[in-house]
């Protein structure tokens, strides 16, 4: 792993940034005790499921580092 590239290149750090952003969204909405819609509550389930197995695959499939 000589090889680099820029972090926003990253499948693995996209997939933590949609995790971390639907981590967040569930948090926030439960800390301020406000109800999101049906609509919006799948979007971010969704959006969790999905960083999850991104972050894994970039990570398996990684061939250079970051820089």
């Amino acid at each position: 792993m000589n090889e680099t590239k820029k972090w926003y290149q990253s499948k693995t750090v996209w997939g933590g940034i949609i995790s971390g952003m639907a981590l967040a969204a569930t948090a926030v909405t439960g800390f301020l005790g406000n109800d999101i819609t049906p609509v919006l509550q799948t979007i971010v389930a969704i959006a969790g499921l999905f960083g999850v197995p991104v972050v894994i695959y970039g990570r398996v499939k990684a061939t250079k580092a970051l820089k």
